[in-house]
């Protein structure tokens, strides 16, 4: 059966209509410019753009657009962007294993898959590898523009990878601190075993090494050290077993806070904190 763009359009906007967002999220308001290849298309991507606090700009430096029923974004003159967690590395990966230093650092084993808390989402590829190891993943970002893109990237996600993906990877868009400081715990069921932070690094000198997308969320997300060191300190209080935070190896540890516990991959390190008197 065939379907007009503007019936796509509209059924794609219907599955908008679940998304969570955390008290206090709205009011923000990020400038975008939107491309349209017609008057429908633009509709679609005003509203949905405007779901997060995106307003239309004619002058603005980042553009979004639809290609197919794929959500794009673009920064200046850099290659566009978009979540996908149906092919590429990600689903390689997947499909025939990766990511087994995150898995060790949050504590996957074969008889425990913990609940973890990403309280920094970005475009959601940390979390998607727990997912595949069988951990339950919520995943929180702030950024109204990066949460537009993942919302996308996981209902198109959830088209191909069938209820286990859509039961395991949620996604709320807000303020991870307001979050987690929100958390019923008298309900346990709502605290996390392992909250996984992976602040934004500083941007590298080689920017050839830079993958798109990672340069994409330098361009577009402030790096807040200060904000860091409040969202380790809650999460610290809030995770029932241990925080994990994703450096680069030879980085320092976030906000001075020394571990010797550690996870290292080629490139990164999680250092990890137990929390309470929980032990490692």
């Amino acid at each position: 059966m065939l379907f007009s763009l503007e019936h796509k359009c509209s059924i794609m906007l219907m599955c908008w209509l679940g998304m969570n967002f955390i008290p206090g999220t709205e009011g923000h308001s990020t400038k975008v410019r939107l491309i349209g290849a017609s008057q429908s298309v633009y509709n679609y991507l005003e509203a949905i753009t405007k779901r997060f606090g995106l307003e239309h700009d004619d002058d603005a430096s980042t553009e979004v657009s639809l290609e197919g029923d794929i959500l794009e974004a673009k920064y200046k003159d850099n290659p566009k962007v978009h979540v996908d967690f149906t092919s590429g590395q990600l689903a390689w990966r997947q499909k025939h294993g990766g990511g087994e230093a995150i898995a060790r650092a949050v504590g996957v084993k074969s008889n425990y898959h913990p609940y973890v808390i990403d309280a920094t989402g970005g475009f959601g590829t940390d979390a998607f590898i727990l997912s595949s190891h069988g951990c339950k993943v919520r995943l929180i970002e702030k950024h109204p523009l990066v949460a537009c893109l993942l919302e996308d990237g996981i209902r198109r996600g959830g088209r191909s990878l069938g209820a286990s993906f859509r039961d395991n990877f949620q996604f709320q868009f807000g303020d991870s601190l307001t979050y987690l400081q929100s958390l019923n715990r008298s309900d346990q069921t709502s605290i996390p075993d392992v909250i996984y932070l992976d602040p934004m690094f500083p941007k590298s000198k080689n920017t050839a090494l830079v993958k798109k997308n990672i340069k994409f969320l330098q361009n577009v997300l402030s790096h807040e050290p200060a904000n860091d060191e409040a969202l380790i300190q809650v999460a610290l209080r809030t995770a029932r077993k241990r925080v994990v935070v994703k450096r680069p190896a030879v980085a320092p540890c976030l906000g001075g806070l020394k571990t010797n516990i550690f996870v290292k991959s080629k490139r990164y390190r999680f250092d990890i904190y137990a929390t309470h008197n929980h032990i490692i």
